[in-house]
């Protein structure tokens, strides 16, 4: 299948219809989508054809990409969906029509000082929210950012590339990171970590300051030789030396030299621009247009209406005067009335086995009443008192809610309008939803100023831990939420483990810990990628023998050379500080013995 052909009435899944193709990476193919199931358009980024061909790679990025699937944060793209079609891995992300960093920096760069730290300083946020849960993006560029109709910008793409580290690649297919932006241990062929994604952000922030890159010409890169020229670092007279300083540590050759992820790096820039305001320095533009994005780097959060704090009153709708007063007396005594004759069959109706109330107490908030729950194994759905019984002017009686759970009492309140408080805690006695203790207690009134308090069971506090060793990180994470734990994921090579799959756990399986605590499971990432030694100049066979210790194996092919000594290895592939997988084999070419 050619990877660069336009895919069109293409279904995945039975759900996302692809409409157009917009984009393409060395990992992805990305489109413009349906989604028939939510009636929205998504994009949807499908893993290239001769990748996805790679049982390690298809893996990986499968890990990778739920992984991501599981950060969510204003300042990252989030995603909806994974998925498999035809053995291609996809995933399905929030489309953003708007346009890229990339483009913006294209025509507004240079920025103003304070623009330029503000939105790094929110990508930085995103970045290290990402790094915090565990997740490396080790290919961040302005391409990867996009904005939001409201100007947000949002990061995307974490860990595609990282999926695709390890494997054995031909020149025509290498997945080559763009060398501008690539740190100088990812151009060795290293392992991407937070540090690489800090050198990316120094080298973002420097773009939008200056409007260029301080590498000249490099833009794309070959397997065998990622040359980038040394940075040549020019700054407008108007930034400061201290944010000079920040972005050159950012970009420091030395990943031991940069900030230790983006949250590190966020802060730094945070306390840069509350200095920069100190200083008065904001405001000065060198850019032409620089004024014109301004990202939202202050939430508020949406102000949630108050629950009706009272009940109606007969009283203001009975008029005023005397005949207001008149009516108002002969409403309260036809109410005295009916209450006295029906108060004992509503006693009954709402719980056949309720006579009288429960001697309850007013819980305290230290060490609430806890009830005996309801003798029956089942809880009866809430009938529907006569509202001529529920309410009594100013007052309501509140009937028996102890037992029940709170999804069946809250509708019956809210219909009625009583206003009503919940507290949680901790019970082995009641199940998690339960309804504790009451107040006021069953069938005593509530005044129109007061409101009905509830403590609501969260189930025991503590509970016992799955044991999810050995099982996929999708079903192992399903089973600790489930039960309330939060998830911390960590990964670790493993040569006897499959990729995805969970090695270990802590706390192990069995023992009890706190609702809502953290379980940290440790994820196979497969085997440790193999470092190809440099061979050039050595008998073939001593390389063969050291290729061996490596879990490597030798290819040997003769050449004709006539300045070096038979069996002298003249060249190889991969090249020496290459990263492959175990058991990949090497290709030697050793000088051939020289004719008599």
């Amino acid at each position: 299948m050619d990877d660069s052909a336009t895919r069109t009435a293409r279904l995945l899944g039975d759900r996302y219809e692809l409409d157009e193709r917009i984009g393409a990476g060395s990992v992805t193919e990305v489109f413009r989508a349906t989604d028939h199931t939510e009636h929205r358009t998504v994009a949807v980024k499908l893993l290239r054809r001769h990748l996805a061909d790679s049982e390690s790679v298809r893996a990986r990025f499968q890990q990778h990409a739920y992984l991501a699937s599981r950060v969510t944060h204003d300042n990252i793209i989030p995603v909806y969906d994974l998925g498999e079609d035809q053995g291609q891995p996809y995933l399905v992300v929030e489309y953003l029509p708007g346009e890229s960093l990339s483009e913006y920096v294209e025509h507004e760069a240079p920025l103003a000082l304070d623009q330029a730290l503000k939105l790094t300083h929110e990508i930085a946020v995103g970045v290290g929210h990402a790094h915090s849960r565990g997740l490396v993006h080790g290919d961040l560029r302005p391409h990867d950012v996009l904005f939001t109709t409201n100007r947000r910008p949002r990061v995307g793409d974490f860990g595609l590339v990282i999926a695709t580290e390890g494997e054995q690649r031909q020149p025509e297919d290498a997945v080559a990171r763009v060398p501008a932006y690539a740190a100088p241990e990812q151009l060795a062929d290293e392992p991407s970590t937070s540090e690489s994604d800090v050198y990316a952000l120094g080298l973002i922030l420097y773009e939008l300051l200056t409007g260029r890159s301080p590498f000249h010409g490099a833009t794309s890169a070959s397997e065998e030789e990622r040359f980038r020229p040394d940075p040549v670092w020019e700054f407008p007279a108007e930034v400061p030396p201290d944010i000079r300083r920040l972005v050159l540590g950012s970009a420091a050759a030395d990943p031991q030299a940069r900030f230790v992820d983006g949250i590190e790096l966020a802060e730094a820039i945070s306390e840069a621009i509350a200095e920069e305001r100190r200083t008065r320095r904001f405001g000065s533009r060198h850019g032409p247009r620089a004024q014109r994005l301004e990202p939202e780097s202050d939430y508020e959060p949406p102000v949630l209406a108050p629950r009706s704090a009272g009940l109606p009153s007969l009283g203001s709708a009975a008029g005023s005067g005397a005949m207001g007063t008149v009516l108002l007396a002969l409403v309260f005594l036809a109410i005295i009335v009916v209450l006295a004759g029906a108060g004992l069959t509503f006693m009954r109706s709402f719980n056949p086995t309720l006579v009288a109330p429960a001697p309850f107490e007013r819980p305290s908030p230290a060490v609430p009443t806890v009830a005996a729950p309801a003798a029956t194994p089942s809880v009866p759905p809430i009938p529907t008192p006569s509202p001529t019984v529920a309410l009594t002017g100013e007052e309501a009686l509140v009937p028996q809610l102890v037992g029940l759970r709170l999804v069946q009492a809250e509708p019956w309140l809210k219909e009625r309008r009583l206003p009503f408080a919940i507290k949680e805690e901790h019970s082995d006695q009641y199940e998690e939803g339960e309804i504790i203790s009451q107040f006021p207690l069953a069938l005593q009134a509530l005044r129109q100023d007061e409101q009905v308090e509830l403590v609501v069971s969260l189930g025991p506090r503590d509970r016992e831990v799955p044991s999810v060793v050995n099982q996929p990180i999708a079903d192992a994470t399903k089973a600790l939420e489930e039960l309330k734990f939060s998830v911390e994921i960590e990964q670790a090579f493993s040569d006897t483990v499959a990729i995805g799959t969970v090695l270990t756990q802590v706390p192990e399986g069995g023992e009890r810990a706190p609702s809502e605590s953290s379980v940290r499971i440790v994820v196979s990432q497969g085997s440790q990628p193999a470092t190809v030694p440099h061979l050039i100049g050595q008998n073939f066979r001593d390389a063969r023998v050291t290729l061996g210790r490596l879990g490597l194996g030798a290819h040997v092919v003769e050449q004709p050379d006539a300045t070096r000594a038979p069996g002298t290895v003249i060249s190889q592939f991969p090249p020496g500080n290459s990263a492959v997988k175990k058991g990949s084999t090497v290709t030697l070419a050793v000088a051939a013995p020289t004719s008599q």
